[in-house]
């Protein structure tokens, strides 16, 4: 029986196999590297839609880029318990959805979607950079999750936790450039 390369033969969460094949993984580096190169570069994709929202009117004045300031708390937070945390409310969160969505890509872009909106919810300028990235993370779980579970939430938080050291090192720099 021929499958589709992206859809699962029972449930999206299953292997798809490639032609009675299972599919190649790559391993844990690269594929965390690959991921967090896709996010920055389809961020950097939708920074002008983004700045486009912002000069409407749209961002939430809590939200403003002065509202944070650089402590222990924000690092720990940004760096280790975020991505754990989120990664494991992701695994199961596409756990519920690949009951409804069948196909592989539906189901990333569904998860996307739903972590966008709640990581968001007042402010419309930075859903759609947060949908990118969770529909990339969401992706990078589905393909490591072959390997393990184990290795799947790892490589996930390891990628959510690049992403988010690179916008602390941003914010830390717009604070030394600051006067």
């Amino acid at each position: 029986m021929h499958t589709h390369p992206d859809r699962a033969p029972t449930n999206a969460m299953a292997p798809a196999p490639a032609h009675g094949a299972a599919p190649a993984t790559p391993p844990l580096g690269a594929a965390v590297a690959k991921a967090y190169g896709c996010i920055v570069l389809l961020q950097l994709a939708v920074a002008p839609l983004q700045q486009a929202v912002q000069r409407a009117g749209y961002l939430a004045p809590a939200h403003a880029a002065s509202a944070h300031t650089l402590d222990g708390a924000l690092l720990l937070s940004a760096l280790l318990l975020a991505p754990v945390f989120e990664t494991l409310l992701l695994a199961a969160g596409l756990r519920l959805l690949a009951r409804w969505l069948r196909r592989r890509s539906l189901l990333c872009l569904g998860s996307g979607v739903l972590w966008g909106v709640l990581h968001y919810p007042a402010d419309p300028a930075r859903v759609l950079p947060a949908m990118v990235g969770f529909t990339v993370y969401a992706g990078l779980y589905l393909a490591l999750r072959p390997l393990g579970l184990w290795h799947a939430l790892r490589g996930c938080a390891a990628a959510h936790a690049l992403v988010n050291a690179s916008a602390l090192a941003a914010l830390a720099l717009g604070q030394w450039l600051r006067p």
